[in-house]
């Protein structure tokens, strides 16, 4: 039987599992590693919990950041907006927009975990939680992943594990890498003076609080 491993499981995870089902051959196991608990635990936050699916004013080399920003619209291309909507519509998950926002219908990001949870079970997609990766190694045959809950081995293996969530200040797509270097400059050397404000005040409480000689 053909193995198709997937690290990560949250929403690109998910949607990579479902992909691969529907276009794998027959015969094929699909296997999710997840470091959490459980899949898509992030999908809950977004969008002040009302999960934002897409955008409807959508532009790669605005929205995103790369190293190559030309090769943005390619990839986008093979999977648009339209695509999306598609592809939550046809499976009963109705989407409604606001302010060029889409969400679920429902108003509400439990839906769409529900609805990934659901589709992974229809498509028997295997998963695996509470599992960490040790080690990948690439051979002739595929890839063995060695993590602590044993040994995997794939012909065919999907790295969607993502990055650790960051603040605001880093999520700001349509900024040139110049201009944002500067922008977190000057927040660190606001920090840095703020920093040395508080301890001045402290160290004037302190000397207020000295006894002193008449």
């Amino acid at each position: 039987m053909r193995q198709i491993g997937i690290i990560g499981g949250g929403a690109s995870g998910m949607m990579a599992a479902i992909a691969a089902a529907n276009t794998s051959i027959k015969d094929t196991e699909i296997t999710i590693l997840e470091r959490r608990d459980r899949i898509g635990r992030k999908i809950l936050a977004t969008g002040n919990g009302k999960c934002n699916l897409g955008n409807t004013d959508f532009s790669p080399k605005r929205d995103y950041r790369s190293h190559d920003p030309y090769r943005l619209p390619e990839f986008f291309a093979r999977f648009q907006t339209s695509d999306t909507i598609r592809f939550f519509e046809e499976r009963g998950l109705y989407l409604t927009e606001k302010n060029g926002y889409l969400y679920p219908y429902s108003g509400q990001a439990s839906t769409v975990l529900d609805f990934f949870r659901e589709e992974l079970e229809r498509k028997k997609v295997r998963i695996v939680c509470d599992c960490r990766i040790q080690k990948l190694c690439m051979q002739k045959s595929g890839w063995q992943v060695f993590t602590d809950q044993g040994q995997y081995h794939f012909d065919r293996l999907i790295i969607s594990c993502g990055t650790a969530a960051v603040s605001y200040t880093h999520l700001r797509a349509h900024e040139t890498d110049s201009y944002l270097v500067c922008r977190l400059l000057l927040e660190k050397k606001k920090k840095k003076t703020n920093k040395k404000r508080t301890s001045k005040k402290k160290d004037i409480r302190r000397i207020s609080e000295l006894p002193h000689k008449r």
